[in-house]
């Protein structure tokens, strides 16, 4: 949304710094949450709390993301006054197609939501690679930060320079709307899935 407001006040690198400021805060998050979820795994949550609280996170970050991208006026015209100094009559006419971004959106949140929470589930599963799950967490995770970084943000960044505003927020509204998809119905559909396919099932190694 920054980035937006950058691009609608001709101030396109202000908007990357913005985002790029926003990002730091949101990895800041990410770093506390997964020292606690080592912890839980640690003290072997039961599996069924572990399901729960997966699928409240899932869903809870899914309805941030959607409300995100509902008030995404509010929150490009709160970016341009606060960062820009600048105040636009903006006008979404955003019209719903599936496109490349938006499938790449759905990939790469899929890779960012579930990566972690499916490895500490095999790890609460086969205790003893409970380590090597968890190096490999950051491996998995690693593949959507490859798409989003060589695909996703060149892309991004060449129609925030050369495209139109209107071109622009499309972009960045099907970016939201994969992001949603992701978070709010495909990551909690395919972690039950997991679940209840591994619940019962007995690793011997």
């Amino acid at each position: 949304m920054a980035r937006v407001g950058g691009k609608l006040s001709s101030s396109n690198a202000m908007g990357y710094s913005v985002q790029q400021y926003i990002g730091t805060i949101a990895r800041f998050l990410f770093v506390i949450l997964m020292p606690a979820m080592g912890f839980l795994i640690d003290k072997r949550i039961q599996i069924e709390t572990f399901f729960k609280l997966t699928l409240v996170s899932l869903i809870l970050a899914g309805l941030l993301s959607l409300a995100a991208y509902l008030l995404r006026k509010e929150i490009i015209d709160f970016f341009l006054k606060f960062f820009f100094k600048n105040s636009f009559r903006i006008k979404f006419e955003y019209k719903f197609k599936v496109n490349r971004i938006m499938i790449l959106s759905v990939i790469i949140n899929l890779f960012f939501s579930l990566s972690f929470f499916v490895i500490y589930f095999l790890a609460l599963k086969i205790p003893s690679l409970m380590t090597t799950f968890a190096n490999c967490g950051s491996l998995v995770n690693g593949f959507g930060s490859i798409i989003l970084i060589f695909k996703v943000e060149p892309y991004l960044a060449n129609k925030m320079d050369s495209g139109s505003t209107e071109e622009y927020i499309d972009v960045i509204s099907s970016f939201l709307i994969g992001r949603v998809s992701a978070l709010l119905f495909l990551s909690p559909i395919i972690f039950s899935i997991i679940y209840f396919t591994l619940k019962n099932h007995t690793f011997y190694i």
